[in-house]
């Protein structure tokens, strides 16, 4: 139900997109039939290769058309952004202001174009460049023989058709210059199809070289499945999709150990627990231990850390004993104007946020879902400097 319903909207949000796109290409060819039609065909055939990129056998040819067609979606969005404001603007002027309704002209269009084209330029580039954000956080508790640890947070690399080996290169290279005690990533590893990542034997060897004292250790994600996807929604009907094994063994040659509702100790100092995801655990009942039951078997005298997909509810981790818990999945909004939705829907989208003895940090993450676009928010590893302190 979901997918026929979302199918209508990328019809009507098309159909809108065309018409407006008619009006304006109206001023600047003269009303010339043949440029119109042809305009709008090529715009058109743009926005529909999200939907047949989909479709095509598997090869190059296929990974080249779904490529072309996320930065399509991401021009595509921003048309219809400017569009609709440019329509609420015409209603105000013309319904609440009382003001005769100006009438649209090539300045307007071409704005409009160049906006749009421009935002997705600029924010195809700017996604490649990973920062570093560094958080200070202390736990109250104290360690024998540790005053401090660095951890390196990263999450959501969504391997696929928009992220692939040179990206992890340059991910792996500024982990490796934050020189940290603990690597820990927070799910997301590929975008749904595993077919879609890009020489994964490559992949895993570039992973392989993050170097740290304590060792690398990850959660998968809700994409973590296996599941077609169209325009970053999925066009299956499975509730309970299962994550193809291809993905655990790369891990595994990768070196990072892959948390699975499990609790270890690392260097028998520090308690760290590792959550399925809480909407796709990638198993076909679909369940997760409560973190009641995980909490059981923590030595809760040693700080207790959590590496969780999403941003849940710090209050619930605090109560449970947690010192400090890490997440992804937010991606900080990724690109514009969803950046400035976020924080209606999570208590806590990106940074550090603090409550009572506990922490919670979620990183604005390293790859990118949907349009490989990036506007008002970075791809990033979050450091976390870690001081332990005697509460007393």
């Amino acid at each position: 139900m979901f997918k026929w319903f979302m199918l209508a909207v990328y019809v009507i949000l098309l159909i809108y997109t065309m018409a407006h796109f008619h009006k304006g290409l109206e001023f600047i060819t003269g009303k010339k039939r043949r440029y119109l039609v042809g305009m709008c065909t090529l715009v058109g055939v743009c926005c529909l290769t999200i939907l047949v990129g989909r479709f095509l056998p598997a090869g190059g040819f296929r990974r080249h058309i779904i490529e072309f067609s996320n930065y399509c979606l991401g021009f595509w969005i921003y048309l219809v952004f400017f569009f609709a404001l440019l329509d609420i603007a015409l209603i105000l002027r013309k319904r609440v202001w009382k003001k005769p309704a100006f009438t649209w002209h090539t300045a307007t269009f071409g704005i409009i174009l160049l906006l749009s084209a421009g935002l997705t330029v600029c924010g195809g580039i700017h996604a490649r460049h990973v920062t570093v954000n560094t958080q200070n956080v202390t736990i109250h508790k104290s360690v024998d023989g540790m005053k401090e640890m660095k951890i390196v947070l990263v999450s959501d690399w969504h391997l696929g058709y928009s992220i692939g080996v040179r990206d992890m290169k340059r991910m792996v290279k500024k982990i490796n210059e934050q020189n940290p005690d603990l690597v820990l990533v927070a799910g997301d590893i590929y975008d749904n199809e595993y077919e879609a990542i890009h020489k994964p034997e490559e992949v895993a060897k570039v992973l392989k070289g993050i170097r740290s004292r304590y060792g690398t250790y990850g959660v998968y994600g809700n994409h973590d499945v296996s599941e077609k996807l169209v325009g970053g929604f999925t066009t299956q009907t499975d509730a309970n999709p299962t994550r193809d094994p291809r993905i655990d063994r790369m891990m595994a040659k990768a070196g990072i150990t892959m948390l699975q509702d499990q609790v270890i100790s690392v260097d028998g100092k520090i308690e760290l627990v590792g959550r399925l995801d809480g909407e796709k655990t990638g198993y076909r009942n679909n369940r997760r231990e409560s973190l009641r039951n995980l909490m059981q078997t923590v030595d809760k005298n040693k700080p207790v850390l959590v590496l969780n997909h999403e941003p849940e509810h710090l209050k619930d981790y605090k109560d449970a004993g947690v010192d400090l818990l890490m997440a992804g999945h937010t991606h900080a909004g990724q690109f514009f104007p969803l950046t400035i939705m976020r924080s209606f829907v999570w208590e806590n989208y990106w940074g550090v946020e603090k409550l009572g003895t506990a922490t919670g940090a979620v990183t604005s993450v390293v790859g990118v879902y949907g349009p490989p676009l990036r506007l008002l928010s970075n791809s990033e590893v979050m450091v976390l400097n870690v001081r332990f302190a005697d509460g007393r």
